[in-house]
């Protein structure tokens, strides 16, 4: 499959969460149950424009402009103060159609080489992406968990990458 990589643009919002929808619908199953899935998703789903407005959001997009993964960066992360040299990864997804075929690969290290004075990436990975951010050289750090809006508990990873 051919694409290329760009910064995502405020016209992609609504792209960009219909692929988090699908991405999180298809991706979650197994180590979610249904309903946690189905009360999770407005929320994990959700594309903060502030992060598309810092350039920071990267896009894969296809030959015939459909989206077909995001992944990107930020130094802040939902109230955590930013540290020197620690950036988050955040909403990192591919179409279930484009899975295994390098998107999420090339979108981690397009952020890589964007995030130059960056040496530790810390990423809240649902349970079903731990062994994606192993194959990228993250390590799993703790189990950890995120309070949604609506009070419920979504299960996560805490997986850490240092240059």
């Amino acid at each position: 499959m051919s694409y290329e990589l760009r910064s995502a643009r405020l016209s992609d919002l609504d792209d960009l969460t219909f692929l988090s929808e699908i991405s999180f619908s298809a991706g979650l199953v197994g180590p979610y149950e249904p309903c946690l899935i189905e009360k999770a998703l407005p929320y994990i789903s959700h594309v903060s424009k502030p992060l598309v407005e810092s350039g920071q959001l990267y896009v894969a997009e296809a030959g015939d402009g459909s989206l077909v993964g995001a992944g990107g960066w930020s130094r802040e992360y939902h109230g955590v103060p930013a540290v020197d040299g620690v950036a988050h990864i955040r909403q990192f997804v591919v179409h279930p159609d484009s899975m295994k075929q390098g998107i999420g690969r090339a979108l981690f290290h397009h952020c890589l080489d964007a995030a130059s004075g960056i040496s530790q990436f810390d990423c809240q990975a649902s349970l079903s992406a731990v062994a994606f951010y192993q194959s990228l050289g993250f390590c799993f750090v703790s189990g950890d968990e995120v309070i949604l809006p609506n009070g419920v508990v979504f299960p996560t990873s805490l997986m850490r990458y240092k240059r």
